[in-house]
């Protein structure tokens, strides 16, 4: 079928003007969109915000405060189309020096230390100053011996 500049198509009361012509640039204003992450999110007072996790969709109100989930974000919409979206912040997996600190802080129950427990064990830097400082105690923190023999310490 060929189309000129301007063509005109009826079919029963239907009527279609195809225009090859000059293109009519619109002027649409481009809304920006924006990504953030945050472990905890205040709802402004400027737009409408809705949070999405695994137990649905639900409007935040103004001024509101909402601790994000894995599974979960917040959407921004603007006159109804979506420009910012917050995502939950990612945790830092703890390794070495730093798990250890984070173990013995929140896990305080301990036992009597038992060196013939680690000698099929392959010992990492960390966990072999732990364990020389448990030889002089004679104490060891269960949980940071349940990673050391899992090799995660």
């Amino acid at each position: 079928m060929s189309v000129k500049p301007k063509t005109k198509v009826f079919k029963k009361n239907a009527e279609i003007i195809i225009d090859k012509g000059e293109q009519h640039p619109y002027g649409f204003d481009e809304i920006p969109s924006t990504e953030s992450s945050a472990s905890t999110y205040t709802v402004p007072d400027d737009s409408t915000y809705f949070l999405f996790n695994r137990s649905g969709v639900k409007r935040l109100s103004k001024g509101q405060s909402v601790s994000l989930t894995p599974q979960g974000e917040i959407r921004r919409y603007y006159y109804g189309y979506p420009t910012d979206r917050i995502y939950p912040r990612q945790q830092e997996e703890l390794t070495g020096e730093l798990l250890l600190d984070d173990i013995l802080s929140h896990y305080r129950r301990t036992e009597a230390f038992d060196k013939s427990v680690f000698s099929s064990c392959a010992l990492s830097k960390t966990a072999s100053q732990y364990i020389e400082k448990c030889e002089a105690s004679g104490l060891i923190n269960t949980v940071a011996k349940q990673f050391i023999e899992e090799g995660r310490l």
